[in-house]
């Protein structure tokens, strides 16, 4: 009984060995591991918004995966004596690792840049955002660290 088991863990071990070597270790991009992905928003009306933030990431083995992304995000509200537009413009990376098959945990560190405006509706002028704790209107040109 002892060498039938022993015998079958021996062939599943080389069968596993042999699938391993079936990837070709040569071979050092595969575009099936690409994936796409991402976030697409769109909202009108009195609130207005729209996110359209891309990332395309590779699947490096089933725990380890990395990738990057671009985002763009606008939106404006209207209020009684003014409009508010905002907006960021954005790159990022990112590094997700799979610890079981459904759940993965992701670090996203990103470099964005904001801007903002004020516009009144009565004879104000209008007036950038960063004054009072927006961050648009800023020495370093808005980015946010």
């Amino acid at each position: 009984m002892k060498r039938i088991i022993l015998l079958v863990f021996c062939l599943g071990a080389l069968g596993f060995a042999y699938a391993q070597e079936e990837e070709n270790p040569d071979k050092k991009f595969d575009p099936n591991k690409l994936f796409f992905g991402g976030y697409i928003g769109l909202s009108f009306g009195d609130y207005t918004l729209v996110n359209v933030s891309p990332q395309v990431g590779y699947q490096f083995n089933p725990y380890l995966a990395a990738g990057a992304g671009i985002n763009f995000i606008y939106s404006s509200a209207t209020y009684s004596y003014y409009k508010d537009k905002f907006g960021v413009v954005g790159l990022n990376v990112f590094g997700r690792i799979n610890p079981i098959r459904f759940l993965f945990l992701q670090l996203q560190p990103e470099l964005n840049y904001t801007w903002g405006k004020y516009d009144f509706f009565d004879d104000q002028p209008d007036e950038k955002a960063g004054k009072g704790g927006h961050s648009g209107d800023r020495d370093d040109g808005g980015f946010v660290h």
